[in-house]
């Protein structure tokens, strides 16, 4: 997990260790380990509903890498 400053706010990179899940799960409704996939929904749309965003997608090493992107308000 890394978080940093941006002139705009702040990014904070989670990556996982183990082999991570399908980066379309972050849709709601969507989950390969039998979950809602909700988790992924709520934390996408708490992150616009503050003028940011959230990404899910494949890091270097082949992990999830979820990145929450947050502006100052």
């Amino acid at each position: 997990m890394a978080l940093r400053r941006t002139p705009d706010g702040a990014v904070l990179v989670v990556e996982d260790d183990g082999a991570g899940f399908d980066p379309a799960a972050g849709k709601r409704g969507v989950s390969g380990a039998g979950s809602t996939g909700l988790g992924p929904d709520i934390a996408r749309r708490t992150a616009e509903s503050a003028g940011g965003s959230l990404t899910v997608d494949r890091s270097p090493a082949g992990r999830t890498r979820a990145t929450v992107v947050l502006t100052d308000a």
